[in-house]
């Protein structure tokens, strides 16, 4: 089976690749198991990253595609498309993420987990292995996160979540986890000082020592080992927590790299900046000066020869250990810096001081780029995958293995310098799982029997989407089934009326049940009998918290965005429309502006808590529901609710068919609305259209 690549991480000696298929390969020189093929050996070629399903069973990454990978000296780190997180290779400082204490290891099964094949980050999850139990737990204080970037450095390790909060874990001499001390951390640990400087994360890159960041607004934050000037602030000084660039304030950045002692960033211009220790001439600046804040490399503003005597526009830039990598939009390569080995691609060991074409690939569009210690490798769009560089050990870091000897007859192991890119040819072949049997259940879905003895329970209309027949299963792959979740991996259920939705650690959502308003989200009015993903409207967001009214769904994102869908002839969806019905989900954009914590619905109206603790409300109001002071007045969009609750901090809301409750951070409990049988808690049967306090005395234990 022809296989298309389209990511790639170098590591100090070793490399990973991501096919479109979202399968992860590893080559290299991968003696502390950061190969990830269940050896501690030299791969010469690629080869097939283990599942980890003895690690981790159905938590682990066999049935999940890998969208991300990234190495650090000699231990690697990969992300799945429903933001999990698994680590394999050297445990070194914690740098993987499981604990200091090998029962941190254990398997759900309770046997000790293998660092040569991927291991599931199960503290992002929310969880807690208990040894005396033999069995995770979930954790009171964290919730489930899922990762959508990922980072290594020598010893320790990065993570963006969808929220944008920073995760690291791992060695800290140097202050590099930004946690304000140098105290090594055995478990992801959030970087609090970037959230109290209310900055949301989108991307990090670290270096040996050090890290930067750069936030949604294009703001580049730094910290760690300041040695050469590499942290960009005008100093050399080690900084212990996240410190803004106030250099690069006047421009928006979009892509950054961290080198062992240089750092390179460019904006959404086009242009490149480096800083950091000049030496070899890795910042391309015509000499070996080092530089403490940021510089433009004036030598990619030149009209090149090879672009069309156009000015190079850099996408994107990498940093290696002594020399730097940089793409620009129209998929052209150029480097600079140490040319040992041949890392530079240019045809010789020669340093280079500004940056220079390489000639070699302007046959191919290249559209990723990615440097370890002494290797370099390139991604193009036709999914070809070069090397050039130090091979390493039978020149598995490149992935070219065995080299016939010059002038031999036999094959010998060797390891050699390729001073131009070489095309790895050799990949593994990747085999299908085959389909044995199919037994129709119903009229809606199949049992469907793989080798061996697993079974996974189909929709017809997963098997017409994928035009495979009854006829034809034998050629279907397990990977590309949406089969029904364990449910170990559920983290929230909603029920309306008369449909149920429940929420993945993924942040997938999957609905069921009567669909006559389109309530269940996915495209049509047709009720659904078994579990089904929602994958219309939302994209690749991943949801957080979910809700359900009667007749109609929401949901928000880990980043607060909200989404609806179902009936909306009184204003519950938010989106403003007040006829008919939605059958897939639809962002508020009237509600663009706030961030939702959580969201709830009760029968036709609709309320959520922002991230300040402020409470919004929309839908019917016939009986003061919304908590406006007004009553009859049907709101289509989010509002906030009137009165003294709007100086204090909501932390729960939950909402009934006529009456609304709230519970503050301080323990008091507000309701409104319909009064009827005494539901609001204020010894009477009045109705209320402005939130209004229960007396604690009435109530025993109070929160």
């Amino acid at each position: 089976m022809e296989i298309t690549r389209y990511h790639i991480a170098c590591g100090a000696k070793h490399s990973l690749i991501i096919s479109d298929a979202g399968k992860a390969f590893g080559t290299g020189e991968g003696l502390y198991g950061e190969v990830g093929n269940e050896r501690e050996q030299v791969c010469p070629t690629p080869v097939l990253v283990n599942d980890g399903i003895d690690n981790d069973g159905p938590d682990s990454a066999a049935q999940r595609n890998y969208y991300q990978v990234a190495c650090g000296s000699s231990h690697s780190i990969g992300i799945t498309d429903d933001g999990f997180c698994y680590t394999w290779g050297k445990d070194i400082y914690g740098c993987l993420g499981h604990g200091k204490n090998s029962d941190s290891y254990r398997s759900p099964t309770g046997s000790k987990r293998s660092n040569t094949t991927p291991m599931l980050v199960r503290y992002l999850l929310g969880l807690d292995y208990v040894a005396t139990l033999r069995k995770d737990i979930r954790s009171q204080t964290r919730d489930p996160v899922a990762i959508k970037f990922v980072a290594a450095g020598d010893d320790f390790s990065a993570a963006v979540d969808e929220a944008g909060y920073v995760y690291v874990w791992g060695r800290n001499d140097f202050g590099n986890l930004g946690l304000g001390d140098n105290d090594v951390r055995y478990f992801p640990t959030i970087v609090q000082s970037l959230i109290d400087q209310e900055q949301t994360i989108v991307k990090v890159a670290c270096g040996a020592k050090h890290m930067a960041a750069i936030t949604f607004e294009g703001a580049m934050w730094s910290w760690g080992h300041g040695e050469f000037g590499k942290l960009g602030l005008g100093h050399t000084f080690n900084m212990y927590e996240p410190t803004l660039n106030t250099k690069l304030e006047r421009v928006y950045i979009t892509s950054m790299s961290c080198g062992a002692s240089h750092t390179a960033a460019v904006d959404d211009s086009g242009n490149l900046y480096t800083w950091g220790k000049g030496a070899f001439g890795r910042l391309g600046h015509s000499d070996e000066v080092n530089q403490f804040e940021p510089k433009q490399v004036m030598s990619l503003t030149n009209p090149c020869p090879h672009s069309g005597n156009r000015v190079p526009f850099v996408m994107d830039v990498t940093c290696g250990a002594m020399h730097t990598l940089a793409l620009t939009n129209a998929g052209r390569l150029y480097s600079f810096g140490g040319g040992m080995y041949g890392k530079l691609g240019l045809g010789d060991i020669d340093n280079r001081f500004e940056a220079s074409a390489v000639l070699h690939l302007q046959h191919e569009i290249v559209t990723q780029v990615a440097a370890g210690m002494f290797h370099s490798m390139v991604l193009t769009k036709s999914g070809n995958v070069y090397g050039f560089g130090f091979g390493g050990t039978m020149n598995s870091r490149l992935g070219l293995g065995k080299v016939f000897e010059v002038g031999g007859l036999n094959e010998t192991p060797a390891t050699t310098t390729f001073k131009t890119p070489q095309k790895i040819t050799s990949w593994p072949m990747v085999a299908k799982q085959i389909v044995r049997s199919a037994k129709e259940i119903g009229e809606t879905s199949y049992v469907l029997t793989f080798t061996g003895t697993k079974e996974y329970e189909v929709d017809k209309d997963t098997l017409s989407a994928l035009d495979v027949g009854t006829g034809n299963l034998s050629a279907l792959d397990m990977a590309m089934l949406e089969a029904s979740l364990s449910p170990r991996t559920v983290v929230g259920v909603a029920t309306g009326r008369h449909h149920t939705l429940f929420v993945t650690y993924g942040g997938a959502i999957y609905s069921f049940g009567e669909n006559q308003n389109g309530q269940l989200g996915l495209g049509n009015r047709d009720d659904q009998w078994i579990p089904k993903r929602i994958t219309l409207g939302i994209g690749q967001h991943r949801m957080k918290k979910i809700a359900c009214g009667a007749r109609y769904s929401a949901s928000i994102t880990a980043r607060g965005v909200a989404f609806a869908w179902g009936e909306c002839e009184h204003g519950q969806l938010g989106t403003g429309r007040l006829l008919g019905y939605e059958t897939q989900p639809i962002r508020l954009e009237s509600a663009k502006t706030w961030r939702f914590q959580t969201i709830s619905c009760g029968e036709e109206h609709s309320g959520a808590i922002n991230a300040d603790g402020s409470v919004l409300t929309w839908g019917l109001n016939d009986l003061g529901q919304l908590g406006t002071g007004s009553v009859g007045q049907t709101i289509p969009t989010p509002v906030q609710v009137v009165g003294k609750l709007r100086e204090k901090t909501a932390v729960k809301l939950s909402l009934g068919v006529s009456h609304s409750c709230c519970v503050t951070d301080d323990g008091t409990i507000f309701t409104w609305g319909n009064g009827w049988y005494g539901k609001l808690g204020h010894g009477n049967d009045k109705s209320f259209l402005v939130h209004t306090k229960i007396n604690t005395s009435y109530i025993r234990n109070c929160i």
